[in-house]
């Protein structure tokens, strides 16, 4: 009796295993096939950003992660971010795309470890004052009030640190 029970339990452990095994297979096909939306991550990432008392808050049109193989990292992707002021919930910077690559080797050995970061298409105003300096903006704001230009890097500067 406790032979057969044995048995069952490790025909059921064997099958689970295989599962997950066969199911960790077809995703990694799926995304060295090409870029997949996981869209659905955007509820908890919109949690971890936006639980703070900063003034700015980010928003995520879109989550996608794609990965070219084992020589490369895999890449998070997030497409159409901006970055609302609080108080009037008005667009502060805008950026197309936002690429973090992480390493596929630390993936394996279970840790989480960034390689790079690029910022792909972002909105940026460069002017230039009748003194001749050059004023660096980000965002629809700072296109409006050369004030904002300086308030807004401060901001990000600060975060940064």
């Amino acid at each position: 009796m406790l032979r057969r029970t044995s048995i069952i339990c490790l025909k059921i452990l064997i099958g689970i295993v295989l599962l997950i095994i066969v199911g960790a297979g077809m995703s990694l096909w799926r995304v060295s096939q090409g870029p997949v939306s996981i869209s659905f991550l955007l509820p908890y990432v919109d949690d971890i950003l936006g639980n703070t008392s900063d003034p700015l808050r980010p928003e995520i049109d879109d989550l996608v992660v794609s990965w070219a193989g084992w020589n490369h990292a895999v890449d998070v992707r997030a497409v159409g971010i901006k970055i609302l002021e609080q108080k009037t919930m008005l667009p502060i910077v805008q950026i197309g795309e936002a690429s973090a690559s992480i390493s596929v080797d630390a993936l394996m050995e279970g840790k989480l470890a960034p390689i790079g970061l690029k910022i792909i298409r972002p909105i940026i105003y460069v002017t230039r004052t009748t003194s001749g300096t050059l004023k660096l903006g980000i965002g629809q704001k700072a296109k409006r009030n050369e004030e904002a230009t300086t308030e807004i890097l401060s901001l990000m500067i600060s975060e940064l640190s």
